[in-house]
Protein backbone atom coordinates (compact mmCIF):
# COMPACT_ATOMS: atom_id res chain seq x y z
CA UNK A 1 0.00 0.00 0.00
CA UNK A 2 1.31 3.42 -0.85
CA UNK A 3 0.31 7.06 -1.09
CA UNK A 4 2.01 9.22 -3.69
CA UNK A 5 0.44 12.62 -3.08
CA UNK A 6 2.44 15.81 -2.62
CA UNK A 7 1.67 16.12 1.12
CA UNK A 8 2.76 13.02 3.13
CA UNK A 9 0.59 14.05 6.09
CA UNK A 10 -2.51 13.51 3.96
CA UNK A 11 -1.45 9.92 3.34
CA UNK A 12 -0.77 9.32 7.03
CA UNK A 13 -4.22 10.66 7.91
CA UNK A 14 -5.80 8.30 5.38
CA UNK A 15 -4.28 5.20 6.97
CA UNK A 16 -4.78 6.35 10.57
CA UNK A 17 -8.14 4.50 10.94
CA UNK A 18 -6.29 1.21 10.37
CA UNK A 19 -4.73 1.60 13.83
CA UNK A 20 -8.15 0.83 15.32
CA UNK A 21 -7.92 -2.71 13.94
CA UNK A 22 -5.16 -3.57 16.43
CA UNK A 23 -1.39 -3.55 16.69
CA UNK A 24 0.25 -5.06 13.59
CA UNK A 25 3.12 -7.54 13.82
CA UNK A 26 5.16 -5.27 11.53
CA UNK A 27 4.55 -1.57 10.96
CA UNK A 28 6.59 0.09 8.20
CA UNK A 29 4.12 2.86 7.36
CA UNK A 30 6.15 6.06 7.14
CA UNK A 31 7.02 8.77 4.61
CA UNK A 32 9.94 7.70 2.43
CA UNK A 33 11.57 8.58 -0.85
CA UNK A 34 10.81 6.68 -4.05
CA UNK A 35 14.31 5.14 -3.93
CA UNK A 36 13.77 3.92 -0.38
CA UNK A 37 10.39 2.44 -1.27
CA UNK A 38 11.82 0.56 -4.26
CA UNK A 39 14.67 -0.81 -2.10
CA UNK A 40 12.46 -1.87 0.82
CA UNK A 41 12.19 -5.51 -0.25
CA UNK A 42 15.98 -5.84 -0.31
CA UNK A 43 16.58 -4.28 3.10
CA UNK A 44 18.30 -6.44 5.69
CA UNK A 45 16.25 -7.61 8.65
CA UNK A 46 17.27 -5.81 11.82
CA UNK A 47 16.44 -8.88 13.90
CA UNK A 48 18.46 -11.28 11.76
CA UNK A 49 21.01 -13.32 13.75
CA UNK A 50 23.49 -13.03 10.88
CA UNK A 51 23.42 -9.52 9.45
CA UNK A 52 25.37 -8.99 6.26
CA UNK A 53 26.44 -5.91 4.34
CA UNK A 54 24.82 -7.08 1.10
CA UNK A 55 21.48 -8.80 1.71
CA UNK A 56 20.62 -11.94 -0.23
CA UNK A 57 17.60 -11.96 -2.49
CA UNK A 58 14.90 -14.46 -1.46
CA UNK A 59 13.35 -16.94 -3.82
CA UNK A 60 9.87 -15.67 -4.65
CA UNK A 61 6.80 -16.93 -6.47
CA UNK A 62 4.59 -14.11 -7.78
CA UNK A 63 1.08 -14.03 -9.15
CA UNK A 64 -0.99 -10.98 -9.98
CA UNK A 65 -4.37 -9.97 -11.33
CA UNK A 66 -6.63 -6.97 -11.78
CA UNK A 67 -9.56 -6.50 -9.41
CA UNK A 68 -12.72 -4.69 -10.42
CA UNK A 69 -14.02 -4.79 -6.84
CA UNK A 70 -12.75 -5.68 -3.37
CA UNK A 71 -15.48 -7.70 -1.69
CA UNK A 72 -15.69 -9.32 1.73
CA UNK A 73 -15.58 -12.68 -0.03
CA UNK A 74 -12.21 -11.78 -1.58
CA UNK A 75 -10.65 -10.82 1.74
CA UNK A 76 -12.10 -13.91 3.42
CA UNK A 77 -10.50 -16.05 0.72
CA UNK A 78 -7.13 -14.29 1.01
CA UNK A 79 -7.06 -14.85 4.78
CA UNK A 80 -8.17 -18.47 4.41
CA UNK A 81 -5.56 -19.25 1.78
CA UNK A 82 -2.72 -17.45 3.56
CA UNK A 83 -3.54 -19.40 6.70
CA UNK A 84 -2.57 -22.57 4.82
CA UNK A 85 0.95 -21.28 4.01
CA UNK A 86 3.56 -22.88 6.34
CA UNK A 87 5.02 -20.49 8.91
CA UNK A 88 8.57 -20.88 7.57
CA UNK A 89 7.55 -19.03 4.37
CA UNK A 90 6.80 -15.33 3.96
CA UNK A 91 3.46 -14.63 2.27
CA UNK A 92 2.38 -11.18 1.14
CA UNK A 93 -0.61 -9.56 -0.52
CA UNK A 94 -0.50 -6.11 -2.08
CA UNK A 95 -3.13 -3.82 -3.56
CA UNK A 96 -2.06 -1.05 -5.95
CA UNK A 97 -4.86 1.42 -6.57
CA UNK A 98 -5.73 2.15 -10.18
CA UNK A 99 -8.23 4.49 -11.81
CA UNK A 100 -7.69 8.21 -12.21
CA UNK A 101 -5.97 9.20 -15.46
CA UNK A 102 -5.53 5.51 -16.36
CA UNK A 103 -9.27 4.96 -16.49
CA UNK A 104 -9.95 8.08 -18.55
CA UNK A 105 -8.31 6.57 -21.64
CA UNK A 106 -10.53 4.37 -23.82
CA UNK A 107 -9.85 0.64 -23.50
CA UNK A 108 -9.24 0.20 -27.23
CA UNK A 109 -6.90 3.22 -27.49
CA UNK A 110 -3.84 1.16 -26.49
CA UNK A 111 -2.99 -2.48 -25.88
CA UNK A 112 -3.82 -2.09 -22.17
CA UNK A 113 -7.41 -3.31 -21.80
CA UNK A 114 -8.06 -3.28 -18.03
CA UNK A 115 -8.20 0.48 -17.49
CA UNK A 116 -11.49 0.31 -15.53
CA UNK A 117 -9.93 -2.01 -12.92
CA UNK A 118 -9.92 -0.70 -9.34
CA UNK A 119 -6.78 -2.46 -8.10
CA UNK A 120 -3.74 -4.38 -9.28
CA UNK A 121 -3.43 -7.27 -6.83
CA UNK A 122 -0.13 -9.04 -6.17
CA UNK A 123 0.36 -12.17 -4.06
CA UNK A 124 3.72 -13.76 -3.38
CA UNK A 125 5.40 -16.42 -1.28
CA UNK A 126 9.12 -16.02 -0.47
CA UNK A 127 11.71 -18.37 0.98
CA UNK A 128 15.51 -18.77 1.16
CA UNK A 129 16.10 -22.53 1.42
CA UNK A 130 16.38 -24.10 -2.06
CA UNK A 131 15.38 -27.48 -0.62
CA UNK A 132 11.95 -25.96 0.06
CA UNK A 133 11.34 -24.97 -3.57
CA UNK A 134 8.68 -27.54 -4.31
CA UNK A 135 6.83 -26.98 -1.03
CA UNK A 136 6.89 -23.20 -1.46
CA UNK A 137 5.64 -23.33 -5.03
CA UNK A 138 2.84 -25.64 -3.99
CA UNK A 139 1.87 -23.21 -1.21
CA UNK A 140 1.92 -20.26 -3.62
CA UNK A 141 -0.21 -22.09 -6.17
CA UNK A 142 -2.67 -22.93 -3.41
CA UNK A 143 -3.00 -19.25 -2.52
CA UNK A 144 -3.52 -18.22 -6.10
CA UNK A 145 -6.05 -20.96 -6.80
CA UNK A 146 -8.40 -19.29 -4.34
CA UNK A 147 -7.75 -15.69 -5.37
CA UNK A 148 -7.59 -15.97 -9.17
CA UNK A 149 -11.38 -16.31 -9.69
CA UNK A 150 -11.75 -12.77 -8.30
CA UNK A 151 -9.34 -11.32 -10.90
CA UNK A 152 -9.40 -10.47 -14.61
CA UNK A 153 -6.15 -10.44 -16.55
CA UNK A 154 -2.82 -9.45 -15.02
CA UNK A 155 0.07 -6.98 -15.24
CA UNK A 156 2.21 -8.41 -18.02
CA UNK A 157 5.59 -7.59 -16.42
CA UNK A 158 4.75 -9.48 -13.21
CA UNK A 159 4.10 -13.00 -14.43
CA UNK A 160 6.18 -14.71 -17.11
CA UNK A 161 5.00 -17.74 -19.01
CA UNK A 162 1.30 -17.03 -18.43
CA UNK A 163 -1.18 -19.45 -20.00
CA UNK A 164 -2.81 -18.50 -23.30
CA UNK A 165 -6.13 -18.18 -21.46
CA UNK A 166 -4.70 -15.59 -19.04
CA UNK A 167 -3.04 -13.71 -21.91
CA UNK A 168 -6.37 -13.44 -23.72
CA UNK A 169 -8.02 -12.21 -20.53
CA UNK A 170 -5.25 -9.65 -20.08
CA UNK A 171 -5.69 -8.04 -23.51
CA UNK A 172 -9.48 -8.46 -23.67
CA UNK A 173 -11.13 -7.23 -26.86
CA UNK A 174 -7.78 -5.85 -28.05
CA UNK A 175 -6.37 -9.37 -28.42
CA UNK A 176 -7.42 -9.96 -32.06
CA UNK A 177 -5.87 -6.64 -33.17
CA UNK A 178 -2.64 -7.50 -31.35
CA UNK A 179 -2.50 -10.92 -33.03
CA UNK A 180 -2.80 -9.20 -36.42
CA UNK A 181 0.08 -6.86 -35.54
CA UNK A 182 2.16 -9.80 -34.32
CA UNK A 183 1.60 -11.65 -37.57
CA UNK A 184 2.66 -8.58 -39.53
CA UNK A 185 5.81 -7.67 -37.60
CA UNK A 186 6.86 -10.86 -35.79
CA UNK A 187 5.40 -13.86 -37.65
CA UNK A 188 8.07 -16.22 -36.24
CA UNK A 189 7.28 -15.19 -32.64
CA UNK A 190 10.86 -14.09 -31.92
CA UNK A 191 9.70 -11.78 -29.11
CA UNK A 192 7.85 -14.24 -26.90
CA UNK A 193 8.51 -13.46 -23.24
CA UNK A 194 6.04 -12.28 -20.58
CA UNK A 195 2.40 -12.27 -21.75
CA UNK A 196 3.19 -13.57 -25.22
CA UNK A 197 0.75 -12.98 -28.06
CA UNK A 198 1.28 -15.82 -30.50
CA UNK A 199 0.80 -15.22 -34.23
CA UNK A 200 -1.33 -17.88 -35.89
CA UNK A 201 1.67 -18.67 -38.10
CA UNK A 202 3.87 -19.68 -35.14
CA UNK A 203 4.48 -23.31 -34.28
CA UNK A 204 4.04 -24.61 -30.72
Amino acid sequence: MGYTGEDPTVGLNLVEPLAKLGKPLVDTVAPMSYLAAQSASNAERADSPARVAVPSTPRTWYESGYLYSATDALFDEIIRRFDTVPAHFDANAGFSQMGGAIARVKQDATAFWHRPAKYDFLADVSWTDPTKDQEARQAARGVWAGVEPFTRGHYVNTVTGASSQRVRATYGDNYARLVALKEQYDPLNLFRLNANIKPRTAKG
